[in-house]
Formats: structure tokens, sequence, C-alpha cells
């Protein structure tokens, strides 16, 4: 079954790059674990920039990865200044598209 944790919070502008450097450092964390399905980032735009983060995991990985995830949370957390909610989810449906997620994510990046 694929799970997801999900951090959320809020940033302000000239928090982003301290923000991107603490979620680089995040993926190094997860990208070895075999379970590790793919970490997205989203934004949405406001007075105070609200943020998403979500890792899919597969099999243990959600609960295998507890205590580095409770780091990455305090890491993200400590560029911010503010708290950071985190929660898992079981994912009952995902449906790929047609593109591989790695492409579509390198072509988010790059904009």
């Amino acid at each position: 079954m694929t799970s997801a944790r999900v951090l959320t919070f809020h940033i302000d502008e000239d928090e982003r790059l301290g923000l991107s450097d603490a979620l680089d450092g995040v993926a190094q964390m997860f990208v070895g674990h075999s379970d590790f399905r793919g970490l997205l980032c989203l934004e949405h735009d406001s007075t105070r920039s609200e943020i998403i983060v979500i890792t899919l995991w597969d099999g243990q990985g959600i609960h295998d990865t507890q205590e580095d995830s409770e780091l990455a949370r305090r890491r993200i957390a400590a560029t911010t200044d503010l708290g950071v909610s985190s929660k898992c989810y079981h994912v009952l449906r995902m449906v790929p598209g047609s593109a591989a997620l790695e492409d579509v994510l390198a072509e988010a990046l790059s904009s």
C-alpha cells in the first residue's frame, strides 16, 4: 500500500532560498530508501505563501523513515521560524499521467 506524509506551513518570500536548501537535504535523506516514491512541494501564493510538501512511500517506508522524517520536519521548520504540521495518509488512488513524474518535476523545477 502506498502512503503519503504531508507537511504544511507558511513561508515568507525571503525564506524561500533556505527552504530550497532544506528540501534538497531532505530529498537526499530519502532517495536511497527502496520504498521512497517521490517528493512533491506545492506553493499557494498569498500574503504568506502556503507550502505543502508530500513524500510518497510504498511498503513500510513511511514507518521505517519516521525518525528521518522528524529530523526533516525540524530542518524545514528551522528555515521558516514557524511550526510545521505533519500528517500521514493512506493513498487510496494514484493515477500516473502519460509523462514520467521525473520529467514533469524536472520541467517544473527548471521554470
